[in-house]
């Protein structure tokens, strides 16, 4: 995981712990595999980190998640959301609700 989410047990029980590690277990082996394989381009990495972000913002962070998916969802059908082709603002809302529960 990079040290991307770190959480401090009282927020979350080991049970939590253990299914979102079964949960992004493939997202966050893939991710950790290709910062390894290209330490000297971490931005070949952005896709899979984002990827790895929504995957822990579904169960830890819903209002931010749903926010993120309603983008992401007019941006695929539309290619477009609020006049934006991306959904920068939206992951890093997720990011930072995420850093919430370090």
């Amino acid at each position: 995981m990079g040290g991307l989410l770190s959480r401090d047990s009282s927020k979350l029980s080991t049970a939590d712990e253990r299914h979102l590690a079964r949960k992004c277990k493939t997202v966050a082996t893939a991710y950790s595999k290709c910062h390894k394989a290209n330490p000297k381009e971490p931005q070949a990495c952005n896709n899979l980190q984002t990827s790895l972000v929504m995957c822990y913002a579904a169960d830890l962070c819903k209002e931010a998640s749903e926010a993120h998916q309603k983008c992401y969802m007019s941006v695929i059908n539309t290619g477009y959301y609020q006049g934006r082709r991306a959904c920068e603002l939206e992951v890093d809302g997720l990011k930072k609700c995420l850093s919430k529960c370090k």
